[in-house]
């Protein structure tokens, strides 16, 4: 028996989204292969992840955010999936409060609509500590040579709840993160597996940077990989909060503290299209 339900496009600075309602929608079991199916992009909907909004497990929160990959795996996390999942509780009334308190697998992150129209997001608390960021090493990340075939970066790992790899290099446009990206992935340092970003710096207060997304390949964004990047700019010095980071969808605004403290992170969230799929 063919079953449907319905479902919203929704990007982030143009990393994108299959948000799902389950608060009223009904979901097949294997959700790994939905995912998988859903996520492919010109055979079906596309998009980078696929996200389910639904009851919180906890009292503290309004709703819980699932995450998968497009390769169906789960995802602890997304920043950007954050800001979406923010304007669609918004807009579908699944709050009252101005704040919205959202749950994921690392715990809880509260978000605001902005007066702009962007949403600034408590994303959380980094760390760069070994067990946090999953490391196969008694020493943490911090400017450290990796190596994978042919290439070396030194990498700076940092936890927003996943894991984060930073390097910084002179040009980021020309490097094809298509080869260089899934070695360092699932190099063999990283527990479980981790997202990559390379850095440009242009000034004290603004980086460039792409990304290598675990279980997506390069997205034209990642919320919680530019927050990861302005955590490792600022430990290492390179630049300060605020900060402008520059993906190749757009731009998020990062400001941290230092240790400690909680990472925060502001930009847009756009609907695209709602619709209906078949199963």
């Amino acid at each position: 028996m063919m079953s449907s339900f319905s479902f919203t496009k929704m990007h982030g600075c143009g990393n994108d989204f299959i948000v799902v309602n389950s608060f009223k929608e009904t979901l097949p079991t294997d959700l790994s292969s939905l995912a998988r199916t859903m996520c492919t992009r010109r055979f079906a909907v596309g998009a980078d992840q696929f996200i389910i909004l639904g009851p919180a497990k906890s009292n503290e929160a309004d709703l819980r955010m699932d995450i998968l990959n497009a390769d169906g795996s789960k995802v602890e996390m997304c920043g950007n999936a954050l800001r979406c999942a923010t304007v669609y509780a918004k807009r579908e009334n699944l709050v009252e409060s101005d704040e919205v308190k959202i749950e994921t697998m690392t715990g809880l992150s509260t978000a605001r609509v902005l007066d702009s129209g962007d949403v600034r997001i408590a994303v959380a608390i980094p760390s760069t500590k070994i067990e946090d960021v999953g490391i196969n090493s008694e020493q943490p990340l911090f400017g450290t040579p990796l190596s994978a075939e042919q290439f070396t970066f030194p990498m700076t790992g940092v936890s927003i709840g996943n894991p984060h790899a930073v390097t910084y290099v002179d040009e980021v446009d020309l490097l094809d993160l298509k080869k260089i990206g899934p070695l360092f992935e699932h190099h063999e340092v990283f527990k479980n597996r981790a997202n990559i970003e390379f850095v440009k710096v242009i000034d004290d207060h603004h980086v460039k940077m792409r990304v290598w997304e675990r279980g997506s390949g390069e997205t034209l964004a990642c919320g919680s990989g530019a927050c990861a990047v302005g955590v490792a700019s600022i430990l290492h010095g390179i630049a300060k909060s605020p900060m402008t980071v520059s993906l190749k969808g757009g731009d998020l605004k990062i400001e941290w503290e230092g240790r400690d403290s909680l990472v925060y992170m502001s930009g847009p969230a756009s609907f695209v299209f709602d619709a209906n799929w078949t199963t």
